[in-house]
């Protein structure tokens, strides 16, 4: 519900000002993006949307910051040693953990690509991971969910 920095990715709330009647004021639209505020190569100077990188449904939020599933499977699918992975997010006290499970082709150099998934995920996803714990291939089911959160608030 607060305003996010150029560049952190937030919903897109819009105000339909055109339509004198129909009263909608910072209407959500469900559409995850970033705000650019760098000048436009055609000239133009208001800032504008990087592009739809998901939905509200389809992210969830860690320490202040929305991950979007889309986002990670980008990522994910440039380490061409991981066979699968999921992002488990769970708490501590008050302190959301976000732990990444992956399992990598037999020969993979596992410290390697730990290495540079732990980097490439904080630069993309703007939070550190706390763990990244690897598993034999066979233990993720199809249809399993890339993101688990398993928080609970009572």
């Amino acid at each position: 519900g607060s305003p996010v920095e150029a560049g952190e990715v937030g919903e897109v709330l819009v105000t339909p000002i055109h339509n004198k009647t129909w009263g909608l004021v910072r209407f959500g639209t469900g559409d995850l993006s970033t705000l650019d505020t760098s000048p436009c190569p055609c000239g133009r100077s208001a800032p504008r949307l990087k592009g739809i990188l998901g939905r509200a449904g389809d992210a969830v939020k860690i320490r202040g910051m929305f991950v979007v599933g889309r986002e990670v499977d980008g990522l994910m699918g440039r380490f061409k040693e991981v066979t699968n992975y999921k992002l488990r997010v769970s708490r501590s006290g008050e302190r959301d953990l976000a732990e990444m499970i992956i399992s990598l082709k037999t020969g993979a150099d596992e410290l390697a690509v730990s290495s540079q998934i732990a980097r490439d995920f904080q630069s993309r996803c703007r939070i550190k991971l706390d763990d990244i714990r690897i598993e034999a291939e066979g233990s993720f089911k199809p249809g399993d969910a890339k993101i688990e959160d398993s928080r609970t608030w009572e």
